[in-house]
Parts: structure tokens; sequence; C-alpha cells
């Protein structure tokens, strides 16, 4: 699903998108979007890429079976978030790729989601982020080498932390 430039104001609701070949969501220059009760799955490159785009939040969504890229890569946006969501067996096949790429990004959350039996050499990268928390998640079964921030202000708070 491609929302650009410009595109304001939607909602996504009970839906299933499949992302073969492509992600399952995909914005660039737009505004308060809200993914809610959504499974986005299969996804040939990533779930989520979004760039300059603020209001952008998932809602009770279940993200699963995605591969190749970051899962969820963010450059230039702000007020993100991402609540009560089920992200499952998602790999990545580049050492380069990590869960949750964010870049120039502001406001960044992430509250009682659960990360179940994923494979991606790092968590977090952040290059020039404020404001990213991961708050009140569970991590299951997961492999992951890593948290890496580039130039940010390492103000990311994740609790519980993960060992």
């Amino acid at each position: 699903m491609h929302f650009l430039d410009g595109t304001q104001n939607v909602t996504v609701k009970s839906c299933e998108l499949y992302g073969c070949g492509t992600y399952g969501v995909v914005s660039e220059n737009a505004g308060n979007i809200a993914v809610s009760d959504t499974i986005i799955r299969n996804c040939t490159y990533g779930a989520v890429s979004a760039t300059d785009t603020v209001g952008l939040s998932f809602n009770d969504c279940s993200i699963h079976d995605c591969s190749a890229y970051s899962l969820i890569d963010l450059i230039h946006c702000s007020d993100v978030s991402f609540s009560s969501c089920k992200i499952i067996s998602n790999k990545a096949s580049s050492p380069y790729a990590t869960f949750l790429a964010f870049a120039g990004c502001n406001n960044v959350t992430f509250q009682s989601c659960s990360f179940t039996d994923n494979s991606m050499f790092y968590l977090l990268h952040l290059d020039n982020c404020k404001g990213v928390a991961l708050t009140g998640n569970t991590f299951t079964g997961n492999t992951i080498s890593g948290i890496y921030f580039q130039d940010s202000d390492h103000n990311a708070t994740i609790t519980p932390a993960i060992s």
C-alpha cells in the first residue's frame, strides 16, 4: 500500500497486506496515517518504509514472515508509533539489515509489542534520531547481535532491558 506526495488523514483497518516483491506499507511526504488490526506479511523488502512522514501509527497489527532488508525503515519521520503489534518470524539476509532502521527521526515509539522468533543482525540502527523509545515490549526467541547508534543523541530508551 503506497501513500505518496501529500496523502493525508488515511485509516487502514482490518486488512491483509501481502508484500511479495515489495514492502507492505510505503509512505513519502505523507501524514496522519493510521493502520490498525491489519496483517502485513511475506514482504520481500521489509514491512514498512516511510520517508518525510509525520503521524504514522500502527495499532494491533501483525507483521510476519518478511525478509531481505530492514523490517521497518524510517527516514526523516516524526510522531511514529507502534502499539500492541506482533512482530513474528521475520528475517534479514543482509548483515546490514536491522529490525528497526531510523535516520533523522523524532518521537518514534514501540509500546506493548511482542517480538518473537525473528532473526536480524541488529535490533536498532539509529542515525541522528531523538526520542526513540521501546517500552513494555516482549522479546522471545529472537536472534539479534546488537544495537547500533550512529550520530544520535543516544537517548533511545529500551525497557525492560534486552540481555
